[in-house]
């Protein structure tokens, strides 16, 4: 049936049932019931000239429609067109009258796909479809261009509570996989008694422990988040994300499951000083050895740092008098060492000798090594930052 203005006609295969109240060679392009609504201004030669709505199949009742479809006879040359796939429910389009294809869309949630659709998700800005398997991203359509591989732009975490972690609004970096760019559009807090996205990968908060930040995206729709993990290398995304980033990060928490107070210092985010800005973190006090003996810095220097600031003093005490020297090298080496303070205790006086070493080089276990003359001072180590070494 086609019904132009409230005039109706039926038709068999394009033949008029009737007395064509309408354009007889209109009612011909169709094979199944069609209707127009709204007004027709001029019906020529089976063109359309203005009008509002076309239905197709206008006359069905029933739950199983077949396909549907527009075509272009071109005579000797292969039929244009398109057509709605009802097993498939979505529209194709043909460029030979035999194959057809998906139509992409623009849409805001991903549709319900099968295999070669193509779509253009608003929301996350990617261009998306179905491979016969699961939904495939084709490319971030955004205009901006990818990151370099390996780069991490210039804002850097900040410390905000015994439990929180931030990484601030603008932060940029391109994951791991040189596959996409992260890009935080709003302040993202970590915190460590959370789980999952924005907490903790895995478990639960352990106390004396090493923890590292990792950026995480979902390449379906391009949300980001972050999270602790204990883990540098493999951390447990939550579901949904595939795509992540090591930052050039360690926090540790006490025996009280609180993260040492910090802030990042020079060298973001190549080789950034994480400077501790609480009470001093000592290691080792009241030290005497007159062979070098190793001390290990790992309860405040993390897996990824090989040089650490030290400060401490030397006192010298010692009814002989004469020179204590104190000496600092890298665990596992050899040598005389830095000397890094000397005393002297002139007629049994003592001597209480400061110093401060900046960029003391550790062993690959956060290990380093001193060393007292006798008759020598008693030495009390600190550690006020380290400098990330070993995160690329």
């Amino acid at each position: 049936m086609v019904s132009v203005n409230s005039k109706t006609q039926t038709f068999t295969n394009g033949t008029p049932n009737d007395a064509a109240p309408v354009d007889a060679e209109f009612v011909s392009l169709f094979n199944n019931d069609a209707m127009l609504a709204g007004a027709v201004s001029d019906i020529e030669n089976g063109n359309i000239k203005t009008a509002s709505t076309l239905t197709i199949n206008s006359a069905y009742t029933g739950g199983s429609p077949t396909n549907m479809a527009f075509m272009a006879e071109r005579g000797t040359l292969p039929n244009t067109g398109f057509r709605w796939n009802e097993d498939e429910s979505r529209w194709e389009v043909t460029h030979n009258g035999s194959d057809y294809y998906p139509i992409a869309l623009a849409v805001s949630d991903d549709p319900t796909a099968s295999e070669g659709m193509l779509w253009f998700n608003k929301t996350g800005h990617l261009l998306k479809y179905h491979d016969g398997t699961a939904v495939k991203t084709v490319a971030n359509t955004d205009s901006a261009e990818a990151f370099p591989k390996g780069y991490i732009g210039n804002v850097a975490p900040l410390y905000v509570s015994a439990s929180t972690i931030r990484v601030p609004s603008g932060f940029t970096c391109r994951d791991d996989s040189d596959s996409a760019n992260i890009e935080v559009s709003a302040d993202l807090d970590i915190v460590l008694s959370a789980s999952g996205a924005l907490g903790l990968d895995t478990g639960s908060e352990a106390s004396n422990t090493w923890y590292y930040l990792w950026l995480i995206r979902k390449s379906s729709d391009a949300t980001v988040s972050a999270l602790f993990s204990a883990s540098r290398t493999s951390p447990t995304l939550p579901g949904g994300y595939d795509q992540k980033r090591l930052l050039p990060f360690a926090a540790r928490n006490n025996s009280s499951a609180n993260l040492l107070p910090f802030m990042v210092g020079a060298g973001w985010p190549q080789r950034p000083k994480i400077v501790y800005i609480d009470a001093e973190i000592g290691f080792s006090a009241g030290t005497t050895a007159t062979s070098f003996t190793s001390v290990s810095c790992a309860t405040v220097v993390p897996p990824i740092s090989r040089m650490a600031d030290f400060f401490g003093n030397c006192i010298h005490n010692t009814s002989s008098g004469g020179t204590g020297n104190l000496y600092l090298r890298p665990g596992g080496t050899s040598g005389d060492g830095r000397l890094v303070a000397r005393t002297r205790a002139p007629g049994g006086n003592e001597t209480i000798q400061g110093y401060s070493v900046p960029d003391m080089v550790l062993s690959s276990t956060q290990t380093v090594e001193y060393k007292t003359e006798s008759p020598g001072p008693t030495g009390a180590f600190s550690i006020s930052a380290f400098t990330v070494t070993e995160v690329s």
